[in-house]
Formats: structure tokens, C-alpha cells, sequence
């Protein structure tokens, strides 16, 4: 059971990399996120305008991406919505613009391909990541494909080497979970998520 309570606050994240901010004003409940009627929300946006994007959706038992599309006060779910939470509950996370290098690397590349590239973490916690990211190349976003990135995100304690496994990614942004960190790295994520 999927169940977006009143009150809480949704980020849609337009192609531009902007991002509309919304409250949601009513209890919607699903048996699968893919099943979730449309949620009336509040936002400072032209009520007459549409807005498309990624939607980081913030559910009782975790968060999870859906295509999205805001119109007037009524948030809906478009194309394939996962039903895998890409973060649970349990994990603190911190959402705080850190910027980072890294190099992407491609599922089934029989040339070992992999494309320096660089952006900003949009959130994290200490078990995975949220990154923007954008091609030394020029390119608006990195091609389809990439299953790992290995980063080093400009943190408050210092540099932090990352490699990370891609479980989405969705136009720019590239959502995964850490499978390489430096040993002290874990409990560094922890405090900086929770506020320490």
C-alpha cells in the first residue's frame, strides 16, 4: 500500500533543471504507486500553466520517481510509474546542492566506454544519492544506459570518493545507492544527513 499523506512536500524537476515545489493537501492511497489517482496539491505556479517533469514522490514507507505533469492544483502520474522505492524510510537524508566530478560508465559497452562528466548532488544519505548530471561534452544529458558512476562530491568534512550503482536515471538526474565508500565516509554521510 502506497499512501502520499496531506501535508506533504513534493519537488517536480522540470528538463530546464528547475524545480516546482508543492504541498499536497490530501491523503491519496494506492494499492501501487502506478495505481495513484491524482493528488490535489498547492504551488506558487500560474495555475493555467503545465508543468512536466520528474517527481520525487514521498510516500509513507519511502520516495520513489514518477513522470509527472502539474496542472492548475492536481498533480498526475504519466508514463511507467516504479514501483520501487529508491529510498526507504530508515535512511536520513539531506537534500543540500554539493557539487561533484565523476566518470559514467554503460551497461552491455563492449568498448569499456565511460564519460567524464560532472553536476551537483541534489540529496543524499548515507546509503545513496541523488545526482544532476552533465556531460563535459556539452550535451544536455548523459546517454541511456549508465548502471555506475564513480564521483568525488565537495563535502563540509572534505572531498568524498564515491562509486555509486545507477538504480534510475531519468533524463539528467541519476538516482543510486553507494557501493564503494572510504571507511569513515558512512558514518560522515550519517551525521551530516541528520544535521550534526
Amino acid at each position: 500500500m502506497v499512501l502520499v499523506p496531506a501535508g506533504s512536500s513534493l519537488t517536480l524537476r522540470r528538463s530546464d533543471g528547475t524545480a516546482v515545489t508543492m504541498v499536497t493537501l490530501a491523503d491519496i492511497s494506492a494499492k501501487l504507486l502506478c495505481d495513484l489517482p491524482a493528488i490535489p496539491v498547492m504551488s506558487l505556479e500560474d495555475p493555467a500553466a503545465r508543468h512536466a517533469g520528474l517527481v520525487e514522490l514521498v510516500c509513507t514507507s519511502g520516495a520513489a520517481w514518477a513522470e509527472a505533469e502539474l496542472r492548475g492544483d492536481m498533480l498526475r502520474l504519466i508514463g511507467d510509474a516504479s514501483d520501487t522505492l529508491v529510498q526507504r524510510r530508515s535512511s536520513h537524508r539531506r537534500h543540500e546542492r554539493r557539487p561533484y566530478v565523476g566518470v559514467a560508465e554503460f551497461a552491455g559497452d563492449p568498448t569499456g566506454r565511460s564519460i567524464p562528466f560532472g553536476g551537483q548532488v541534489l540529496n543524499v544519505s548515507a546509503s545513496g544519492v541523488l545526482l544532476r548530471a552533465v556531460p563535459e561534452t556539452g550535451s544536455h544529458c548523459l546517454p541511456a544506459g549508465v548502471t555506475t558512476v564513480t564521483i568525488e562530491a565537495d563535502m563540509p568534512w572534505g572531498m568524498l570518493p564515491a562509486t555509486v550503482r545507477v538504480v534510475d536515471q531519468r533524463s539528467e538526474f541519476l538516482r543510486g545507492e553507494f557501493t564503494s565508500l572510504p571507511p569513515s565516509a558512512a558514518d560522515e554521510l550519517s551525521r551530516y544527513c541528520k544535521g550534526r
